[in-house]
């Protein structure tokens, strides 16, 4: 995946260094707008213009592009540089960086509460290139009257959210976990339904795991928004079918939490053990590479066979712990992650 990204970055750069002289040297309009688009398709990340573009060539758009990256990168790290943003905002409408600029800017507005102004950006940034498939990620941030309805447009859409992550990974090879990070925070804390918020931070989560992302700051985000045994449920299923081993930690996790608890809310402990339930039908038999997540779940299987045995009746009871047993009796030593393993988060799961 790395060397395809490799590659494609030095297939842009080359294809850069062909279309920017003659961009630069250009006297038509016409010619200059259908240049800068083609050239703006190519810019995965400011900074690659410092590359294809020869100081003699024009030093101004490379100073331009120096001032983009510096202010992307002040703005997606949550840094308040004013100069820098004034900078930005310098760049002319005509430049293959204007696309950036506007991203820069909406998210510089986004941080300040101004929705007003990072629509007006948003809608400056042109189809087709690489910040656009940002847009959707910031417009879950709203606080307009629309937010609801594009959150909902967000969860709808599986080709959104995976678009902007994979654009976030593919562009921006440095620091590509405080971008993520950054992304999912916006769209966390600018949905207001609930079960939008839950089906997004699913999807965040799922994504940044096939792409061994660390999910910390969604976990912190969750747990301060839904509690920890409920992060733990959203991210079962999230990786349900993944990783259907640590799916089921977290869900065994979640119920042994409920149980700790003298007095549940009504009806708590059944979605919780219904939960459970189809997580063990959905796993089946735990892989090779579950090993690791064995003694923990062992564990937690026991602690939930001590604490509803006194809680459900008899043949309930006893078919739940008929259920669950298989997990419960394995007793095997904690062993070394196997290679190809997709556990390389665990210890964010407290295993």
């Amino acid at each position: 995946m790395r060397n395809e990204k490799r590659e494609l970055y030095r297939e842009h750069v080359s294809r850069l260094r062909k279309l920017l002289p003659a961009f630069c040297l250009s006297r038509s309009l016409t010619q200059r707008e259908r240049l800068r688009g083609e050239i703006a398709s190519l810019i995965i990340r400011p900074s690659i213009l410092l590359e294809a573009v020869p100081s003699a060539v024009d030093p101004a758009l490379r100073a331009d592009s120096y001032a983009v990256s510096d202010a992307f990168e002040s703005v997606t790290n949550g840094i308040r540089d004013d100069a820098l943003i004034d900078r930005c905002r310098e760049i002319p409408e005509d430049s293959p960086l204007r696309d950036w600029k506007h991203l820069t800017l909406a998210v510089h507005t986004l941080y300040r509460g101004n929705h007003d102004a990072m629509a007006e950006h948003l809608a400056m940034i042109d189809k087709g290139t690489p910040p656009a498939a940002l847009v959707p990620v910031l417009t879950a941030g709203m606080s307009s009257g629309t937010r609801s309805e594009l959150g909902r447009a967000l969860v709808d859409d599986r080709e959104v959210l995976r678009d902007a992550v994979e654009d976030l990974v593919t562009s921006i090879e440095n620091g590509v976990q405080d971008h993520f990070d950054d992304m999912t925070e916006l769209i966390i804390s600018g949905i207001e339904d609930e079960e939008a918020a839950r089906k997004v931070a699913e999807r965040c989560f799922r994504e940044g795991y096939l792409r061994d992302l660390s999910p910390a700051r969604l976990r912190q985000l969750g747990t301060a928004r839904w509690g920890k045994r409920e992060t733990d449920r959203v991210f079962a299923a999230a990786i349900a079918e993944e990783d259907p081993g640590l799916s089921l930690f977290l869900l065994a996790r979640s119920t042994a939490a409920v149980l700790e608890e003298s007095d549940p809310l009504p009806g708590e402990l059944d979605r919780s053990l219904d939960l459970l339930a189809r997580g063990l039908g959905t796993a089946g038999g735990l892989a090779a590479s579950d090993r690791q997540i064995r003694p923990a779940l062992s564990r937690y299987a026991k602690l939930i066979i001590d604490g509803i045995r006194n809680r459900l009746g008899t043949a309930e009871f006893r078919r739940f712990e008929e259920l669950i047993a298989p997990i419960a009796d394995r007793s095997e030593p904690e062993a070394k992650k196997a290679d190809g393993s997709s556990h390389d988060q665990l210890e964010l799961f407290d295993l």
